[in-house]
């Protein structure tokens, strides 16, 4: 779903307060976008993939630079 502008800014306090790195381990850029879709991960099995079911909401952060995408999970920074 997409992140509402008090999401973002829930977001932006959570990662503040974790102190989270802010360059991106790929290009060592510091700009990231919050994604726009907090999305449950894809099971899969040998043979199978299934959607839904016992998942983790994910939310994600982009580097605007070289577009590497880092997940947090969404309920304990207050999104859900």
């Amino acid at each position: 779903m997409p992140l509402n502008d008090d999401q973002k800014q829930k977001l932006q306090e959570w990662i503040t307060s974790k102190g989270v790195s802010s360059r991106c381990p790929a290009c060592g850029s510091n700009s990231w976008s919050p994604g726009d879709v907090i999305a449950p991960p894809v099971q899969t099995e040998p043979g199978t993939t299934t959607i839904g079911g016992a998942t983790i909401p994910m939310v994600q952060l982009i580097c605007s630079s070289c577009a590497h995408v880092l997940l947090f999970a969404a309920v304990p920074i207050g999104l859900p």
